[in-house]
């Protein structure tokens, strides 16, 4: 009798241990499948920050170094004041795919980039630079964030606050098309975040359009 009752038991915990099991596949499979196929409509963007007043816009895109700020340069800086903690939204919706710190290439100074697939075609990048060289500031960084990997935000979400290190600080969002290819993304922002970018833009470069290609 207790001999069949353990393997009751066991069996009992065996088809529990399936089931979840398989539960937990499929909630992950259909995170996934969302995150491959997500809206069928193009993105409407709405502000990546929360006030205009607490960013200053520094460079467009371009795709030539006949932009008004002389470079190419693949999405939007959001420059932010030294000493601040400047919050940061989600743009559209998605699914956050990746979240990485590394240091610049060029400058040596740490950036942690958020990835935002929106769908199987459009995806937004984040990247927040605090401008420093120091790891540890691009540990604060990361604990700064609201978002962890594999998790979905809706439009208006908090991404995170930005660390503002030193003089340069700034959030670069790009938006791109077919995974690593980025475009002028003037054409999917709301009119008013389109107008309130354009006007902090041309404070600093009077005759400049969001995108130069």
């Amino acid at each position: 009798m207790r001999l069949i009752l353990i393997i009751i038991m066991s069996a009992a915990q065996l088809w529990a241990e399936l089931y979840f099991g398989v539960g937990r596949a499929i909630r992950s499979q259909a995170q996934t499948l969302s995150a491959e196929v997500g809206p069928s409509r193009e993105p409407f963007l709405g502000r990546p920050y929360q006030n205009i007043g607490d960013v200053a816009v520094m460079r467009g895109y371009s795709a030539t170094i006949s932009a008004p700020w002389g470079a190419v340069h693949n999405g939007v800086d959001f420059l932010v004041s030294t000493g601040t903690r400047r919050e940061f939204l989600a743009a559209e919706e998605g699914y956050i795919t990746r979240i990485e710190k590394f240091p610049n290439s060029i400058t040596g100074n740490w950036q942690v980039n958020v990835m935002i697939q929106y769908n199987k075609t459009f995806s937004m990048v984040y990247s927040f630079e605090p401008f420093s060289t120091n790891v540890a500031d691009a540990d604060t960084q990361v604990s700064s964030l609201a978002v962890r990997e594999g998790r979905k935000v809706l439009k208006g979400d908090l991404i995170g606050k930005l660390v503002a290190m030193g003089y340069g600080t700034h959030v670069h969002f790009g938006l791109m098309k077919q995974k690593d290819s980025a475009i002028c993304p003037a054409g999917y922002f709301e009119p008013g975040a389109l107008n309130e970018i354009v006007a902090s833009l041309r404070a600093v470069f009077p005759a400049a359009n969001l995108c130069h290609e």
